[in-house]
């Protein structure tokens, strides 16, 4: 079973890697709705999502009244959301056009976490941070 476990996870993470490339080389095709209506996210990975989505905007709450962020700190959030998406990934039970239309979402907020954790200014990773944002309005649009 461990064995199981371990390929499983080798080839989801091999599967994001390689779409996250792919994703890269051609430009962004558009998130479609389920026939006007938002896509439904497998319960098993939607605490994955909300959770990150939560840790994006405590950040931003408690950063708020700060006259200045540091990019450490931009960098510590980076970390905590990559370790939402190793969970997030690992479970993934999704198929079909939901699943492909996740991935539409998804590839490019990895990608941005991505930035955010290598990010050298905190005026860079402000920028980084508020794309992040505005993923979410995205992803709250297209599904739930």
């Amino acid at each position: 079973m461990k064995h199981f476990i371990i390929i499983l996870l080798y080839c989801c993470f091999t599967m994001v890697s390689a779409q996250t490339a792919k994703h890269e080389h051609h430009q962004e095709e558009p998130i479609q709705l389920n026939n006007g209506k938002k896509w439904k996210v497998h319960k098993n990975m939607i605490q994955y999502i909300r959770d990150m989505e939560k840790e994006t905007f405590d950040f931003e709450k408690r950063t708020k009244s700060f006259e200045t962020i540091n990019v450490a700190e931009y960098q510590v959030l980076g970390n905590i959301l990559n370790a939402r998406i190793q969970l997030l990934t690992s479970n993934c039970t999704m198929t079909g056009q939901a699943h492909d239309e996740l991935h539409k979402w998804l590839l490019p907020y990895i990608h941005s976490v991505e930035e955010l954790t290598a990010a050298k200014t905190a005026s860079e990773a402000q920028n980084i941070f508020n794309q992040m944002k505005t993923s979410w309005k995205t992803f709250n649009t297209y599904f739930q």
